[in-house]
């Protein structure tokens, strides 16, 4: 190559170099970006170590459910249903038991009734038959008479007829009629059946017929 050739290559070289593109320099990140991408990777590390801790502590939770806790649970909700049945079961045994007594009451109201009504229809005759026993005076017809009246009265005393209180028993108007009143000195006398005309009968405290009787009273007595 002669020098001529060597100064034209160089030339050339020169002018490549000039007319080539310069070149860009790569932008560099910011301190302030990197700070923003460590700042999201710290977020999403601490999410997921408290999701981890959460599902941990969830999972102890669970595995530390005590079976002996479970069972007692358990034993506390079977003793509240044996209570509840058995609160029922009393209250169904009380209610049976004041059913029970709410029909033997009006049983034995209703016996009492049909015993009454029966002495009640069967009372006057015996009475008469009584007087015609006590005006027949002595003899076999007589005698036969007060063993039929000994019949009926037994009869009439199973079906509770008794007779009603007299003389020294205290008035009382439901089953005494006062016929009449006599004055006494003593108080003890004061309002006191002193003298019985006619005897009465009752069955249960309700009277069949009233004892007529004379009764006592004293001034001033209360």
């Amino acid at each position: 190559m002669t020098g001529m050739e060597g100064q034209q290559a160089q030339a050339g070289f020169a002018d490549g170099v000039a007319d080539a593109p310069s070149a860009q320099p790569t932008p560099s990140a910011s301190s302030a970006d990197v700070a923003e991408v460590a700042g999201g990777d710290e977020v999403n590390r601490v999410g997921g170590d408290s999701g981890a801790a959460s599902a941990e502590s969830e999972a102890a939770e669970v595995g530390s459910d005590d079976p002996s806790a479970v069972l007692q649970a358990e034993l506390e909700e079977v003793r509240g249903r044996l209570r509840a049945v058995s609160k029922a079961f009393t209250d169904q045994k009380d209610e049976m038991a004041s059913f029970r007594e709410r029909v033997e009451a009006q049983s034995k109201l209703a016996r009492q009734r049909r015993e009454f009504e029966v002495v009640k229809t069967f009372f006057e005759p015996v009475q008469n038959l009584r007087r015609s026993v006590d005006a027949a005076g002595d003899g076999p017809l007589a005698d036969g008479l007060r063993m039929v009246l000994k019949q009926f009265e037994d009869g009439l005393a199973k079906l509770g007829l008794e007779p009603i209180p007299g003389v020294g028993a205290a008035f009382d108007p439901n089953l005494h009629e006062a016929l009449s009143v006599i004055p006494v000195v003593d108080e003890a006398q004061h309002n006191t059946v002193l003298f019985v005309h006619q005897e009465g009968f009752m069955v249960d405290g309700r009277p069949v017929a009233p004892a007529q009787v004379v009764v006592g009273r004293k001034e001033g007595a209360t």
